[in-house]
């Protein structure tokens, strides 16, 4: 197994931070793998629509749940997403996939909001005593007035 400290005795300057490289891609790597998995199950969830499943809930950590789905696009060009968590990690019950999902939707919605300028998505968590604040802006165009009360409507979209 190699370690930074193996690479770094190589001595060869094109060995410097390969580490730190390799580190991002294992950590990219294992992000797709579990968006892969969260998307067959979409794939399985829809092919039986016809019969909605119930879920049970379970304990999710929301710090890294956002920070995993932050990840997938702070490595893109044209994306910079900011992040503002608190120190200790917050936990919620909920069904996992389903938030993952609606988590990537918001991201995706204001990434396309933001038409060819690069896309600026702020996250922000808040911990209260027994609530979670969670906060997601963008520098988009924003909404009409006259289609925020349609905005939580079921398959309502201004595409």
């Amino acid at each position: 197994i190699w370690s930074y400290e193996t690479l770094g005795t190589i001595g060869h300057p094109r060995y410097h931070g390969l580490w730190k490289k390799i580190d991002a891609i294992e950590k990219t790597a294992n992000n797709i793998i579990g968006q892969i998995e969260s998307l067959n199950k979409i794939a399985s969830d829809f092919s039986k629509f016809a019969q909605p499943i119930q879920e049970p809930k379970e304990l999710v950590d929301l710090t890294n749940l956002l920070e995993s789905v932050s990840d997938l696009y702070n490595h893109e060009f044209a994306v910079h997403v900011d992040l503002q968590m608190p120190d200790q990690p917050v936990q919620i019950n909920a069904v996992k996939d389903e938030l993952r999902r609606v988590l990537v939707n918001l991201m995706k919605n204001s990434i396309e909001a933001c038409d060819d300028k690069q896309a600026v998505v702020q996250i922000s968590l808040e911990k209260h005593t027994q609530t979670v604040l969670k906060k997601i802006s963008d520098n988009g165009t924003g909404i009409d007035d006259e289609d925020r009360e349609k905005v939580f409507v079921p398959k309502f979209s201004t595409k």
